[in-house]
């Protein structure tokens, strides 16, 4: 069920500042792709051509490579990476000392790859993606969703999205949520025994009454669901961060002063991870990477 609520929204940069609430706040080169792997938290930063890691200690750099543009990173299988190369239009299969294996850029059919965006590993040792295609309203819906099987065999799967976006499995739910970006909407696609089933919204972002978004090309990115069943979702151009609720609806919100907010995350210990960058078209394109504690998530929720 979807309510049209008009949400309070709160100022992240007030509710998880650097030191006033937050576990730690790190500055990024376009952050995003989140993911948390054996506890230990990573994360792409495309304007930097590297991925990050942080196990406790200071972040480090874990791999880099000119020219690559990484958005995400997931286990691949129980002992490898895979790593979205959103310029350079491939997949990279990494081993855990992120030595590089494959790279691969062409489908099983023969489609190549375009701007990998995001991905979620399903638990089974593959691995579903989103290739949006380009960043304009104009490209039309040239979106689809791969699978990187663990054999190494890449299929396609759901196409003609309007910028499929924000990828995230629902293994409890034998699902997979895509954000399709501009349009505004959020997809639930069933896993089945030959990939996916037909889809169908799970809601519309501009049904929930929100103050109308400045930025022409706002839309949902990267999501994933938290503690209690709440789907949470970044809405790049805007700021936000809110929480969705399949009985109740829209159920949290607030703002973050980083417009193009990327992605979500949730980690062990109770810790939450969001990537934001400030602007998206100013190389190096600063952003913030925030780590807190989820409990200050469960206080904006209103339900």
């Amino acid at each position: 069920m979807i309510r049209r609520v008009i949400l309070p929204l709160l100022l992240l940069g007030l509710v998880i500042p650097g030191s006033a609430h937050a576990q730690d706040v790190w500055r990024g080169s376009y952050p995003e792709g989140p993911a948390w792997i054996d506890g230990t938290l990573y994360w792409a930063e495309m304007g930097a051509d590297k991925v990050m890691r942080w196990d406790g200690t200071d972040p480090e750099p874990a791999w880099q490579k000119a020219g690559c543009g990484p958005t995400a990173i997931a286990r691949y299988r129980q002992d490898l990476f895979a790593v979205l190369c959103h310029f350079d239009g491939s997949i990279m299969v990494l081993d855990r000392d992120f030595k590089l294996l494959r790279r691969i850029k062409t489908a099983a059919d023969g489609t190549q790859l375009r701007n990998p965006n995001d991905v979620s590993a399903d638990g089974k040792g593959g691995v579903w993606f989103t290739d949006p295609g380009p960043f304009d309203k104009s490209a039309g819906k040239v979106g689809a969703v791969y699978y990187l099987a663990p054999d190494g065999t890449l299929t396609r799967h759901a196409e003609g999205l309007f910028y499929g976006n924000g990828i995230h499995v629902d293994r409890a739910g034998q699902r997979v949520l895509v954000s399709e970006h501009l349009a505004r909407r959020v997809l639930e696609f069933p896993l089945t025994a030959d990939g996916l089933g037909p889809s169908k919204v799970l809601f519309e972002l501009d049904s929930f009454g929100l103050p109308p978004a400045r930025y022409e090309n706002a839309g949902p990115d990267g999501l994933e669901i938290g503690p209690g069943g709440i789907l949470w979702f970044a809405e790049y151009g805007t700021g936000r961060l809110l929480g969705w609720d399949p009985d109740h609806g829209l159920v949290a919100g607030t703002a973050t002063d980083a417009q193009f907010i990327t992605n979500i995350a949730f980690g062990p210990n109770g810790l939450v991870v969001v990537t934001a960058p400030e602007n998206n078209s100013n190389p190096p394109f600063p952003g913030r990477i925030w780590v807190f504690k989820i409990d200050e998530l469960n206080k904006l929720i209103t339900k």
